[in-house]
């Protein structure tokens, strides 16, 4: 189970060891995605992942790669300085394990 910091404004759910050319890890990371998606709307909690047909600019780098540097990409484009945000690091497919 995932536990969320009480002082976070916003989570960002970063999977960790994805290899995205493997068709395997491209199905467990959208499972991971759609997972703490639901996790964060039933805990009513602000989260930077998202999946959709709509690619915001900026957002798909992170989406592909999640790391700090696609996170803060994201984030500025967003208008998030990042100090709000608390990182969920966690290895791709677990979540649904």
């Amino acid at each position: 189970k995932l536990k969320f910091g009480k002082r976070a404004e916003v989570v960002a759910f970063m999977v960790a060891n994805s290899d995205l050319r493997m068709r395997g890890d491209q199905d467990k990371l959208i499972k991971d995605h759609i997972s703490i998606m639901i996790a964060a709307q039933d805990l009513n909690i602000t989260l930077v992942n998202a999946y959709t047909g709509h690619y915001p600019n900026h957002y798909m780098n992170y989406f592909d790669c999640m790391n700090e540097e696609t996170l803060m990409e994201w984030l500025n484009a967003a208008g998030n300085d990042g100090h709000s945000v608390q990182r969920i690091y966690h290895p791709v497919g677990e979540m649904n394990e």
